[in-house]
């Protein structure tokens, strides 16, 4: 039987990936890793006999290496991986396991892909930024730009009500990048642009319809030009409700650089902040809205959808 070992399971996305491999899988042991002991333990045995729980924190080498010496798979939702490190991956490569996670930081992705020869050498696969996005809105990004015959323009834009049930982690990420500009691809050129400025109405699918979304500095604006030399590109998000924007472009502007860059900081802050997140998470919903939008070599434009009532399952 394979072994599988799902960092971050104590959490909702790394929960919602463990549960998923018991229900879908019939020769697979899930290993539910996370730093709380009395949690995860109890998650498990609702898993079920396929499942069992290790502790582990990244941030302690020996604990994390002894954690991943015996698997098949290493499996990383420890987010959030803004100024993150890539212990996970490097443990996983060191013991000899291929890794997945889904990361969202275009910094953290490419220290990972420079380890892509070591896994090749030994045998090995990883997946990074395998999340809903920027892993799923690249291939539909990329179905539409072939369609095409290539690309003059991309757009990618984004709506979570809330924090689309993904508990902290979500909201913990967008902090943190308001402190980061984001790119936007002119005429093949990288521009930098304010986080959560450049106002734009996009009409997403029902039950969504039109919100407003903003410029954030997402991984798919680089993949997309790195992949398919798309010289025009823009990545935007927005959330519900809609003074939430607002909140978060004056986070941005006024609070020190120091603490948009630290994440244990900023993910204390919005644990505190999380009784009131859960109650406008019942106000507003957990909608999660994607539309990628592509000009085509062609002259033709096309676009494609998605629509989950969460960011969960």
């Amino acid at each position: 039987m394979k072994k599988v070992l799902c960092i971050g399971a104590t959490g909702r996305m790394g929960g919602s990936v463990a549960k998923s491999l018991v229900i879908h899988t019939s020769d697979v042991e899930v290993i539910v890793a996370g730093r709380r002991r009395e949690h995860g333990e109890s998650y498990a045995r609702q898993l079920g006999p396929r499942a069992s729980f290790r502790q582990v924190d990244i941030h302690d080498p020996p604990q994390l290496a002894s954690a991943v010496e015996d698997v098949d798979l290493v499996f990383n939702s420890a987010g959030p991986f803004q100024m993150g490190q890539t212990v996970v991956q490097k443990a996983a490569l060191a013991a000899g396991a291929h890794y997945v996670d889904i990361a969202d930081d275009i910094h953290f992705a490419r220290e990972e892909k420079a380890l892509s020869a070591e896994f090749e050498a030994k045998g090995l696969s990883a997946m990074v930024n395998g999340g809903i996005f920027p892993g799923y809105s690249n291939i539909m990004a990329g179905e539409l730009i072939e369609r095409g015959g290539g690309a003059r323009n991309v757009e990618f834009n984004y709506f979570i009500a809330g924090t689309g049930g993904a508990g902290p982690t979500v909201m913990s990420s967008t902090f943190l990048l308001t402190g980061v500009p984001a790119i936007e691809y002119v005429d093949g050129q990288p521009v930098e642009r304010r986080a959560f400025t450049g106002r734009n109405q996009v009409d997403f699918m029902e039950p969504v319809g039109n919100k407003a979304t903003f410029y954030l500095e997402l991984p798919e604006a680089h993949s997309c030009f790195d992949t398919y030399g798309v010289p025009n590109i823009y990545a935007r998000f927005g959330t519900a409700p809609e003074a939430s924007n607002l909140a978060t472009y004056l986070t941005g502007v006024l609070a020190p650089q120091s603490l948009l860059r630290d994440t244990e900081r900023v993910a204390g802050f919005v644990e505190k902040c999380m009784p009131w997140l859960r109650f406008m998470d019942k106000l507003v919903g957990e909608n999660l809205a994607m539309r990628v939008d592509v000009e085509g070599n062609d002259g033709v434009k096309r676009s494609m959808q998605y629509f989950n009532p969460s960011c969960i399952g």
